[in-house]
């Protein structure tokens, strides 16, 4: 078994992601390349320094822009939005292999919808596919059916309930999206036929293919519950260890140990390689001061291999020194951290174009409170000669 030190197993993963820029990928292109190694990424609505897929999808692929996804999702259909982990992109092609997953969703979805009072909502199923059947692609608020109830979370509406419920089975598609408001039609309808054929899998069969999925989404994963492996199927210790004792054995997948870990970790079998072309250590960059410095472009590897990762700095809590420590160890910042490390506070950086790390959330500075307990204070300002402030993000014209 190879056994990797912590080094190589850092290197292992910006290679995989092509966080270091060296796959070339470009545009929507390497958005279509990355989500054919990949398979999904995780989908989140809240938009503060930029969505989650986008961000992740701007790490890893230059000249990346936000059109891009939703040309993929709603003009192509080369991705398709679903339940894979959480709410996730993932390619379309993989639609109909989701289909024992989907059912595991449409039942915990029937438990919850029944469990909070909107049972009603089974009953107008065939009403609700009849409508967009008819009239074409339906949002939640096209069809309002039924007494409005504030749960905190899910569909208020029965009529809701059973769209929600239909998506999590299959039945219906995001078809578009006006801003976060979701629009739904027939399955049939937005997928080709090609992506709509289930294979014939037992259940085994089933998790195998869903564990080697998770690993070659992340390039290199333990065993041990985590994040990773929330869901159906996979969260079950037993069941997820078969998988990858059968994966191993048959070369899907390859074990790996890490030295001072005492987990076997596991890899799609081509990310060994990687490690050939792997470069010297990196660089780190960040993209929510990339248009503050006036560079031309996003993406990985842009200026000599630089990482990048789309952490917006405007909210590092002044208490969160092990964050910066991390920083200073991957060489991003070159400040002694003899001190407490204070909200508004200039780095000295790596950056190129004398780009600057300010330690602040953008808002006014607030005043230490009753108990010792001191509030985020604000960055104090653009840096000189850089125009918009840290917090200002955007995706560069």
């Amino acid at each position: 078994m190879l056994t990797l030190s912590n080094h190589q197993a850092r290197q292992l993963l910006v290679r995989y992601h092509n966080l270091d820029g060296r796959d070339g990928l470009r545009g929507i292109d390497g958005v279509r390349a990355i989500m054919d190694r990949l398979g999904t990424v995780q989908f989140d609505p809240l938009n503060v320094a930029g969505r989650n897929a986008d961000l992740a999808l701007q790490a890893r692929v230059r000249g990346y822009r936000p059109d891009m996804l939703r040309r993929l999702l709603y003009e192509e259909r080369y991705l398709v939005d679903g339940y894979d982990k959480e709410m996730c992109v993932y390619t379309a092609r993989d639609f109909g292999a989701f289909a024992p997953q989907r059912a595991l969703h449409a039942a915990d979805a029937r438990n919850w919808l029944t469990g909070r009072g909107q049972g009603e909502a089974f009953d107008m199923l065939e009403d609700i596919l009849a409508a967009i059947r008819e009239r074409g692609p339906l949002s939640l608020t096209d069809i309002p059916i039924g007494e409005s109830k504030d749960f905190g979370w899910g569909p208020r509406r029965p009529s809701g309930a059973a769209i929600e419920y239909l998506f999590r089975s299959g039945r219906l598609c995001i078809a578009d999206k006006a801003g976060t408001q979701r629009r739904f039609d027939l399955t049939e309808r937005v997928l080709p036929p090609e992506c709509l054929e289930a294979p014939a899998r037992d259940d085994a069969a089933f998790a195998d293919w869903y564990v080697q999925r998770r690993v070659r989404c992340v390039g290199l994963l333990w065993g041990r519950k985590g994040g990773a492996w929330q869901g159906y199927v996979v969260s079950g210790d037993a069941g997820r260890r078969a998988a990858l004792e059968r994966l191993c054995g048959d070369g899907r997948l390859v074990p790996l140990r890490i030295e001072g870990i005492r987990d076997t970790f596991y890899a799609p079998p081509e990310a060994p390689d990687m490690l050939e072309d792997a470069g010297s250590a990196p660089r780190m960059r960040f993209n929510a001061l990339h248009r503050a410095a006036g560079q031309p472009d996003v993406g990985p590897g842009h200026g000599g291999g630089a990482v990048r990762l789309p952490l917006p700095l405007g909210g590092l809590h002044p208490r969160r020194q092990a964050g910066v420590r991390l920083l200073r160890a991957a060489g991003a910042v070159r400040r002694p951290l003899r001190g407490p490390v204070r909200a508004g506070e200039r780095f000295k950086s790596r950056m190129p174009a004398g780009e600057g790390l300010v330690v602040g959330s953008g808002r006014s500075p607030q005043p230490r409170h009753a108990g010792g307990r001191r509030g985020v204070a604000g960055a104090p300002g653009p840096l000189p000669g850089h125009g918009p402030g840290p917090r200002q993000y955007g995706y560069p014209p």
